[in-house]
């Protein structure tokens, strides 16, 4: 049961950290308009496809973790959510080897919108 406790602060604390990164960056955009913190943009819009790789691998293997490894089954909701996410790592994974992710964005927003 430890090992269980140490998964969910580590990918509790994850979550918050993240939302908290996008918050403050949807502050910035919005209510602070000065041009030398719009490298921040350029940097994310240059390596959205390994930010949104490295997002659905964590979420894939921590699903699996949680399966398999903690042994909780997951349910009915949860396995409608993995059907949508499972598919996202493989195809951005081939967009990054195949150096296409502008073509992808439509599949990935899909299966996102569908997922949640």
């Amino acid at each position: 049961m430890e090992l269980f406790e140490k998964a969910n602060q580590i990918f509790s604390i994850g979550t918050i950290g993240l939302q908290v990164i996008i918050l403050a960056l949807i502050f910035i955009l919005i209510f602070i308009r000065k041009k030398e913190l719009f490298w921040i943009v350029s940097i994310i819009k240059k390596n959205i496809i390994y930010i949104l790789f490295t997002i659905t691998l964590i979420a894939t293997l921590g699903s699996f973790f949680y399966s398999e490894i903690i042994g909780l089954a997951p349910c009915a909701f949860c396995w409608y959510a993995r059907t949508m996410l499972f598919p996202q790592v493989i195809i951005l994974g081939i967009a990054i080897f195949k150096k296409k992710a502008t073509e992808i964005y439509d599949y990935i927003l899909g299966l996102s919108i569908i997922g949640a």
